[in-house]
């Protein structure tokens, strides 16, 4: 499966000599085999919040301007503090740790439906949207209720 990530998606975010310092690369823009892993952990992560509800597999498919940014904000956030958390705990800085627990609060109210998203939603296989409630009257068979 293609990378969800671009290396530049991660600029805004992290210093370049940070990023490199607790990833273990060499170069700025070499990808390591520990980020590599965060960032599965990260995606499989938010499909074990969201996936109940919504479509992970085309939020995640999504290519360039195609996807999701808070999405791309939220498995970045997940992997960097997962390489923090790789270095020891006491190491995490303050603000990696609040966009860690905000992330995962906005991720479990998505999942609940408690929140609003833009994200597509999952279809059953009757072809409504998961989490449709459907109202029908139902005839006595027996004339019993």
């Amino acid at each position: 499966m293609p990378r969800f990530l671009k290396e530049t998606d991660y600029d805004p975010f992290i210093k370049a000599e940070i990023k490199k310092s607790i990833t273990g690369t060499l170069l700025p823009n070499n990808v390591s085999i520990k980020q590599l892993a965060a960032e599965e952990t990260a995606t499989a992560m938010i499909r074990e919040y969201i996936g109940g509800r919504y479509n992970c597999d085309l939020v995640f498919a999504a290519v360039d301007s195609a996807r999701n940014m808070f999405i791309v904000k939220c498995v970045i956030v997940i992997t960097l503090y997962s390489l923090y958390h790789q270095t020891g705990m006491k190491d995490i800085p303050e603000h990696r740790q609040n966009d860690y627990d905000d992330t995962v609060k906005w991720l479990e109210k998505v999942g609940q439906g408690s929140i609003p998203t833009s994200l597509p939603p999952k279809l059953t296989e009757t072809g409504n949207y998961e989490g449709d409630i459907r109202i029908n009257s139902r005839k006595p068979q027996d004339h019993k209720w």
